[in-house]
């Protein structure tokens, strides 16, 4: 398996900072919004042209990034 998924630490999100990363054809974006941050998880295209295949929403604080590192860790084993 690839290398897991990298996250900027909680004050980047906290800030209502927006995030995109990837692993290989396994790609992913965050959305703060509030008080949550949405994760959604597409493949290989840029997030304006792809199909969302799976989104999920966490508070923002140390439990809830903590959460979204190992639910976005499953979801790169399911569709990385």
């Amino acid at each position: 398996m690839a290398k897991m998924c990298e996250l900027p630490n909680l004050d980047y999100f906290s800030f209502g900072n927006p995030y995109i990363g990837s692993v290989e054809s396994f790609r992913y974006r965050i959305s703060p919004s509030g008080e949550a941050m949405t994760a959604e998880v597409y493949l290989d295209v840029c997030y304006e042209k792809a199909q969302v295949l799976d989104r999920e929403e966490f508070p923002i604080d140390a439990d809830g990034l903590a959460r979204m590192a190992e639910w976005l860790t499953e979801k790169q084993r399911v569709y990385g």
